[in-house]
């Protein structure tokens, strides 16, 4: 009987969707003993939280694109070959505002963009910037779906549709030579009220985030992360704010330490995923 009531205490339910109805379950189950006297149906509702909204870990290995469902170590949930072993600016970003992430590749000022996470040719197409501009992608004007932008010198061009044409905004914003690895451009809702904002992150460790979209000191400066760390920003915790965190490779393998607040600290989540080369990135 002891034995039961362990087996019984110890029954877990599991869930595998990616993104799954938070809609409570209603399970029961029942024992057989060994002497093959089976008890009466036992019954509980179970409560499920989805992480559909949390930011979770990807990377680009030339060419092929490895997507976890959850911040901790493994094999990739979602793998599949979109754009070439030669391409060095991959982003994922949600381009049709459906609420999910999915791979752009951004070459020499043309955009090529994908609506699923999965292999086949771009869903959308179009030049934007030039060649040697720095991409990067946001909900620039807080309408749910992220668009397109690029980074030139001191200066972001930012567009609030996934097309040509020129730049809806001009700002400076930080120097230059942010745009050398492992310094970075950065984009993100720091603030949780809403659409994506600038930031830079610059080695070793400081960052510099703005909450508006204009030409001004920064609105947030908090030091995280040691030199050769690169950066990764994301909605960890579902909060709708998107906060830092840093990849650091570490024996052959790259390491994600993430934070829930944009402060000074120690990181909340840490985990490996990918290979030292990979190219870091975040989907939800």
């Amino acid at each position: 009987m002891a034995t039961h009531q362990a087996a019984l205490r110890s029954v877990t339910y599991t869930n595998s969707s990616h993104n799954p109805s938070t809609a409570t379950r209603t399970v029961s189950f029942q024992v057989t003993d060994d002497t093959a006297t089976t008890s009466n149906s036992a019954t509980r509702q179970i409560a499920l939280v989805s992480l559909a909204g949390h930011a979770k870990p990807a990377v680009f290995r030339a060419g092929d694109w490895l997507l976890r469902a959850s911040q901790s170590s493994g094999v990739a949930d979602i793998a599949f070959t979109y754009g070439l072993p030669t391409d060095t600016a991959p982003l994922l970003c949600d381009w049709d505002g459906n609420g999910s992430r999915t791979p752009g590749l951004f070459r020499n000022g043309n955009w090529l963009l994908r609506n699923s996470n999965s292999s086949g040719q771009a869903d959308l197409s179009f030049t934007f910037g030039l060649p040697g501009d720095i991409p990067i992608c946001g909900d620039w004007d807080g309408n749910g779906t992220e668009t397109v932008g690029v980074r030139r010198g001191d200066q972001f061009f930012p567009r609030n549709s996934n097309s040509s044409g020129f730049a809806d905004v001009v700002l400076t914003y930080g120097f230059a030579s942010d745009n050398s690895p492992p310094n970075a451009v950065l984009a993100g809702d720091w603030d949780g009220i809403g659409g994506a904002t600038i930031g830079v992150y610059r080695s070793p460790g400081i960052w510099e985030l703005k909450n508006t979209n204009a030409t001004s000191v920064d609105d947030v400066g908090f030091g995280y992360g040691l030199a050769g760390d690169s950066p990764v920003v994301g909605d960890w915790d579902g909060s709708g704010t998107v906060t830092a965190g840093i990849v650091r490779a570490a024996g052959g393998s790259l390491v994600r330490q993430l934070r829930n607040s944009n402060s000074n600290g120690v990181n909340d989540v840490g985990f490996g995923y990918g290979l030292a080369g990979d190219t870091p990135l975040v989907w939800r």
